[in-house]
């Protein structure tokens, strides 16, 4: 999916701890990472993020014409 879309936001979760997950692999794909069990307001809120800053990187990639 990122080679269509290489902005797409990544959650990983994952009943392992973030230093079991392969923090490398989570930091070399650009993801969050979001360790369970999860309460549902940190998924909101950790969706909120990534979808705000995947915004953020396309508006910033998109040519403005004047």
């Amino acid at each position: 999916l990122r080679s269509r879309k290489h902005t797409l936001p990544i959650i990983i979760c994952s009943g392992y701890s973030e230093e079991l997950a392969e923090p490398a692999a989570v930091a070399e794909l650009g993801a969050q990472f979001l360790p369970k069990p999860y309460a549902i307001d940190d998924l909101i809120g950790l969706i909120r993020d990534v979808t705000a800053d995947s915004a953020a990187s396309t508006q910033a990639s998109v040519p403005v014409a004047l």
